[in-house]
């Protein structure tokens, strides 16, 4: 059942998108106090502070649609197509407010209408009896049941009368959970249980047609202590159960332009300090200097300024000749580009010399000059000449003035992947729906793009300007080839001042990594490529560890526009993966689906220990070139996990998280050996930012996605249960970017919330 829970929440605020929304575009940091046009009184997630969301017991309702899935990894929506028909305008000549859940007649799969009662919000041990008024136009309504709460999920067949069911009158069922419990079961909840899930199964699991327009109707649910006050309730009484929430002493207050500008600034110049970092200091190198410049020459010797050499094969090929060691250093001038991977050894330094910007290294073709394209047959889509046996994963015009949207195509279908929706190229917003790939015929949106890696290996893209090789001044198209691949055994290296830009793929991989240290490096456009050339999934991270790690350090980084996560390491499968020591400290983090991440599972002998995540600026996740990806789960900070990979002695602290397009944390709340939160500072959207648990329970962390609003109520409620400590929360209301209201940075996944 816990399958089918996965995808309630989103599926509900893909409907919310769909229905459109009246709120005014408000950008912040431009008028923080104007206040936004209001939505429908119903449209969402109901208002806290309103008698009807004291009226459902204080919960948010959600609705599973039409079997839509969402794998557990990346909760993206997989059937959208369906979801415009999945709701109506409300009644509101009713003499109480409900809602309504519409659907289409048809064959459908896992009708399931869902009451998140969690948030933290009912005490499952004190009020086990649920009260719900309903009402539907089907004879096949059957009302099965299922409870969830932290350490279980019990399955009943509620009660309900047959001659009501079909006829649009209103019905009220009174479920003891306790009295359904049978067999072995002698608890709905464990020690420290305060979450749970409600599940009605208004029309059978499995497969069900439906021979018209269909609809359910919840007029009001709530939980109850006891069977007798759920009978003796009535909607005008408004009563309610809810857990009261101290929050000592919690900042929540709306962001003003002085502490936007404060944390801002602060950010801005930490950035600056970064791309602006001395040389290293050389007095303390025992060994030689090795110098790299694309002004040098293979035949010089390679240890002055003056006689340095000049391509990065004569560097791999001089490690053994010279016998190059740990007590040497290897030294890039700054203002060179090299557009290959560097080759590293064990327990070396590269690092930078010289004046201007940091070294480069790209991993992309670059597609500048008129010559590089000639016309097709399809009005402005151009071919470039030459074949690319590397997936492109992203095209970069003019350094980042605008951007490719990658076709993905499904070779199993004929058609172009599912899941991007409204996108933007960075001029352009547009729907980069699905549809069957026939040729450059097919691309029609501006700057859209399609590498046929499997088969004649041909890049088109459409460029409604002309030539793109001639209109843009630089074209650098990412290929799937990291910057630095560090394999099992090579330990000890350390990265300072470089610049890692154009890759399609991860920048900086390592694998089973001891005493890496990446320091004072830049990571820009990083990621989007195939993560197999013959699958859908693309990737990228800016920096990634795979496997058991000890003694990792990324510090004083920039990173921006990052497609998946900027600093991370993971883990799946069966062997062991502990991680010993990992430091995050420093860094400017712009625009990444994820700004750190910590991803461990398989074994139950993982763990994570050591972890320090602090002093970071997290500015615009989501809002990157990324957002194209299906799965829109950008957040700052996720530990996602299994029970097999708890946290010890970490901590996240002292971390500044500015606009985050999804969610602000995942996995955080109430999961037992997470990392201690404090002294954080958030600046998100009251209406469209969450708190997430990628778990619902705490036990054994799985379970399903729990999303906490990041409003008032349940910012008490973390900082009451001691998962932020000494924590401000600001927030805005109103639109960061006028493509936020087309649905850009959240697809389906869009949701308005007063």
């Amino acid at each position: 059942m816990k399958g089918f829970l996965k995808s309630f929440v989103l599926v509900l605020v893909a409907v919310l998108l769909l229905a459109g929304c009246t709120q005014a575009t408000v950008t912040p940091s431009e008028n923080p106090t104007e206040e936004p046009a209001q939505t429908p009184a119903y449209e969402g997630y109901l208002p806290q502070d309103s008698e009807e969301y004291k009226l459902f017991g204080g919960m948010q309702l959600w609705y599973s649609g039409f079997g839509v899935r969402s794998s557990y990894s990346d909760m993206s929506i997989r059937n959208s197509t369906t979801v415009t028909e999945m709701t109506e305008e409300l009644d509101q000549s009713e003499e109480y407010p409900f809602l309504r859940f519409q659907v289409p007649a048809g064959t459908h799969e896992d009708l399931y209408v869902g009451v998140d009662a969690g948030v933290l919000e009912v005490d499952l041990a004190e009020y086990s009896v649920v009260k719900l008024a309903y009402r539907s136009n089907s004879t096949q309504t059957v009302l099965g049941t299922s409870v969830e709460s932290n350490s279980y999920t019990h399955q009943f067949a509620a009660e309900s009368d047959a001659a009501l069911v079909g006829d649009e009158e209103w019905q009220e069922v009174v479920i003891d959970l306790n009295a359904m419990l049978t067999g072995d079961e002698d608890a709905l909840y464990a020690e420290g249980d305060d979450i749970i899930k409600v599940l009605f199964n208004v029309f059978g699991t499995g497969e069900v047609t439906l021979e018209e327009d269909t609809y359910f109707d919840i007029q009001y649910i709530s939980f109850f202590p006891d069977v007798e006050t759920a009978e003796g309730f009535e909607p005008s009484s408004q009563e309610t159960y809810l857990k009261e929430y101290t929050g000592a002493d919690v900042v929540y207050e709306e962001v003003t332009d002085e502490i936007l500008d404060e944390y801002m600034s602060a950010a801005d110049q930490k950035k600056e300090e970064i791309i602006n970092s001395p040389n290293m200091d050389l007095s303390e190198v025992t060994g030689r200097c090795f110098y790299i410049s694309n002004n040098g020459d293979d035949s010089n010797d390679g240890l002055s300024p003056e006689t340095p050499w000049k391509t990065l094969q004569k560097l791999a090929d001089s490690y053994s000749l010279l016998g190059i060691n740990y007590t040497d250093i290897i030294l890039f001038e700054r203002g060179s580009v090299w557009r290959e991977g560097i080759p590293v050894m064990a327990n070396m330094r590269y690092s930078a010399y010289g004046e201007g910007e940091k070294p480069r290294f790209y991993r992309s073709v670059d597609g500048t000059g008129a010559e590089n394209w000639e016309e097709t047959d399809t009005e402005n889509v151009w071919k470039y000449k030459y074949p690319i046996e590397s997936d492109i994963g992203n095209i970069v015009f003019n350094e980042g003035e605008c951007w490719g949207i990658k076709l993905v195509l499904d070779t199993t279908t004929g058609w172009t992947q599912e899941g991007a929706g409204m996108v933007t190229n960075g001029v352009d917003v547009f729907n980069s729906e699905p549809r069957e790939y026939t040729g450059p015929d097919c691309i029609v949106n501006n700057l859209e793009y399609f590498h046929d890696v499997n088969g004649t290996q041909e890049l088109y893209l459409r460029c409604d300007w002309g030539n793109p090789g001639e209109y843009f001044d630089s074209l650098e198209m990412s290929k799937r080839e990291e910057h630095v691949i560090l394999e099992s055994g090579t330990i000890f290296v350390t990265f300072d001042n470089l610049s890692f830009m154009y890759s399609g793929a991860c920048s900086i991989a390592t694998f089973g990594a001891t005493g890496t240290t990446v320091q004072n490096c830049t990571f820009e456009w990083i990621g989007g490529s195939l993560q197999s050339h013959d699958g859908t999934t693309r990737y990228g991270n800016g920096f990634q560890n795979w496997g058991s790690c000890l003694n990792l350090t990324v510090k004083d980084c920039y990173m921006n526009q990052i497609y998946d996560s900027a600093i991370t390491t993971q883990f799946g499968g069966d062997n062991v993966s502990q991680v010993d020591g990992f430091t995050v400290t420093g860094n400017v983090i712009d625009r990444a689906n994820t700004s750190v991440e910590f991803f461990n599972t398989g074994n139950p002998e993982n763990f994570y220990k050591n972890v320090r995540v602090e002093d970071n600026y997290m500015r615009w996740a989501g809002f990157h070139f990324g957002h194209q990806r299906p799965a829109k789960n950008a957040n700052f900070y996720s530990g996602s996990k299994g029970a097999d990979a708890p946290f010890y002695d970490s901590t996240f602290q002292n971390n500044v998280g500015i606009y985050c397009s999804r969610y602000a944390i995942a996995s955080m709340s109430l999961i037992k050996d997470m990392p201690v939160f404090s002294n954080n500072v958030y600046i998100l959207s009251s209406e469209r930012s969450n708190f997430s648990r990628s778990s619902g329970n705490i036990a054994d962390a799985s379970g399903d996605l729990y999303l906490i609003p990041y409003q008032e109520r349940y910012i008490k409620a973390i900082v009451t249960a001691g998962a932020e400590q000494d924590t401000k929360f600001y927030y805005y209301t109103g639109y960061l970017f006028p493509e936020e209201e087309q649905g850009v940075y959240y697809g389906i996944g869009f949701s308005n919330r007063n």
